[in-house]
């Protein structure tokens, strides 16, 4: 990010205008006249699309909260791992299912909470069923806590 110099006066610079160079004389009154309304004309241009943009900042914070709300508050699971099964995203309810705070679930391997006896079951899904575009599911059991383990169906959608 560059700073800014301060103006300092006598070094402002002509305002650049159609038809004007750095070499044209001292504008007349109806030349300075017509500077000022362009000017004008462009502030007011800047003024609406600065609202524009903002309006459309804020309709983009709703959807995206509309969004995460959606996710965080569904009635299922979901969970967002990477290719090496590590967890990117979870909402609330997962991190209720699996009896974890959704804060600590980040990075965590999503196969910490299968069922060891669905390992290779989970491992061969991955590498045969999971495919970019296409939804797959499995069911295994995932763990609740130290000691139980709950049945459900995993969907597999790969993104692109």
């Amino acid at each position: 990010m560059s700073k800014k110099r301060p103006i300092i006066p006598n070094q402002v610079s002509r305002i650049k205008h159609p038809g004007l160079s750095a070499t044209s004389p001292d504008l007349s009154r109806e030349e300075m006249q017509k500077v000022i309304e362009d000017l004008h004309l462009h502030q007011v241009e800047l003024k609406m699309q600065t609202e524009e943009l903002m309006a459309s900042q804020a309709d983009l914070l709703e959807s995206r909260q509309k969004y995460a709300d959606l996710f965080d508050f569904a009635p299922v699971g979901y969970v967002t791992i990477d290719e090496n099964d590590r967890i990117l995203e979870a909402n609330l309810t997962f991190a209720q299912q699996v009896t974890s705070n959704r804060g600590n679930l980040t990075s965590k391997r999503f196969t910490e909470f299968i069922h060891p006896d669905d390992q290779d079951a989970f491992y061969l899904f991955r590498k045969t069923s999971c495919d970019p575009g296409k939804l797959s599911f499995t069911e295994l059991r995932l763990k609740r806590n130290k000691a139980e383990f709950f049945w459900t169906r995993l969907d597999c959608r790969i993104r692109r």
